[in-house]
């Protein structure tokens, strides 16, 4: 771990904001879909939970809807883990995209730090070597993000389908059993 050096004046935590408002504007972006793969998901989840309340279960017994279900349990089972691993890995995601743009910051404190002349060249030395440090920091928590947020749209994508199947295969049941 690099070490930092604290700040000496106000001026060592000054940024301007046109130098991160691009990040930020980019962040937010992904934040919003980050948010609305988790609203999807939970969505997916409640879906499971009426569907079964209602379908399955008629004022507390179950219907032969119950028993068709329980011939599927791993498609069931699967389809509410996408769902709920979909809603996990886009929280992640969005978790590790705050922190990018507070690296983003403190990568910008550094350079303006490097561009001073309040510090001596050991210093100025200490100080790259953080910003660098933080960079590829940076770097890899927006790899991890970027395949975080693909595996939840995958898994979101994956549990609409089984959950399409499951329910296809209890109506498909249903019109044999008749």
């Amino acid at each position: 771990m690099v070490k930092r050096l604290a700040a000496r004046t106000i001026a060592d935590f000054q940024v301007d904001s046109k130098d991160y408002q691009v990040d930020l504007d980019l962040s937010s972006r992904g934040a919003e879909l980050n948010t609305e793969i988790e609203r999807l998901s939970l969505l997916g989840v409640g879906a499971y939970g009426f569907l079964l309340i209602h379908v399955a279960m008629n004022g507390g017994q179950p219907t032969s809807y119950m028993g068709l279900l329980k011939q599927h349990p791993r498609l069931l089972t699967s389809g509410i883990a996408c769902f709920a691993l979909a809603g996990a890995c886009a929280l992640f995601a969005n978790f590790l995209s705050s922190n990018c743009v507070r690296w983003q910051v403190d990568i910008l404190r550094m350079f303006g730090r490097l561009a001073s002349d309040r510090w001596n060249a050991d210093e100025q030395a200490v100080n790259l070597a953080f910003a660098k440090s933080r960079q590829a920091t940076q770097g890899f928590w927006l790899r991890v993000s970027w395949v975080s947020l693909f595996v939840s749209t995958l898994l979101l994508g994956t549990g609409a389908i089984v959950t399409a199947i499951v329910f296809a295969k209890v109506l498909w049941d249903s019109r044999l059993a008749v």
